[in-house]
């Protein structure tokens, strides 16, 4: 069976006629979608460049690293006038705004861009005891910069907070050994051993 594609020739945009939507099952109609979704989103970025084939990983887009930059220093000094809501807001506009990079640029370079906000959002996120939020940003950092002490030290504060006192340790036990000197991780660990002994 052929896929029934249609490509408006002005946007450029990818579409298929809903009638073949109607002998797929929920889950293969969804995939098709996504997928479809993913084309176009890649359509986008091809029609934009103005050139047949897109640039090597190692081009960034100078545009997007400005804006992103300038973002994070917003935030950056909203947090140093104690706007902690206006902080976060400039922060997750970063990150927003950084998750646009067009897919063929470096992943590595995305990534370093997510952990200079993602850190500072946390943190903002913690101040204003917002939990939930903090420990998204917390464990997202843990996973994408693994041996960045702060990150472990930032999920077990957002564990601590919600009394999964083991889970916090772990996590103060994990920065302490990229960083045994570090006084925030060894007075937290500290801690969450004396609320164990009592628990």
């Amino acid at each position: 069976m052929t896929l029934p594609i249609n490509v408006d020739p002005a946007s450029k945009k990818v579409s298929v006629d809903d009638s073949y939507f109607e002998d797929l099952n929920e889950k293969q109609a969804k995939e098709l979608r996504t997928q479809i979704d993913q084309l176009n989103s890649l359509n986008r970025y091809m029609v934009g460049l103005n050139s047949d084939v897109p640039p090597t990983p190692e081009h960034i887009t100078q545009q997007v690293t400005t804006q992103v930059n300038k973002l994070k220093e917003t935030g950056t000094l909203a947090v140093k006038q104690d706007k902690l809501k206006e902080a976060i807001k400039h922060f997750s506009l970063a990150i927003d705004m950084a998750l646009k990079r067009p897919p063929w640029e470096a992943t590595q370079y995305t990534i370093e861009e997510l952990c200079k906000c993602l850190g500072p959002r946390a943190d903002a996120y913690m101040s204003q005891n917002l939990w939930p939020d903090a420990y998204c940003d917390a464990a997202l950092l843990v996973l994408l910069k693994p041996m960045d002490a702060k990150n472990h030290y930032r999920k077990g504060r957002c564990l601590e907070s919600v009394r999964k006192y083991n889970e916090a340790k772990a996590a103060y036990t994990a920065g302490l050994s990229i960083s045994p000197e570090d006084s925030d991780l060894k007075a937290s660990l500290k801690e969450v051993n004396e609320l164990l002994k009592k628990n």
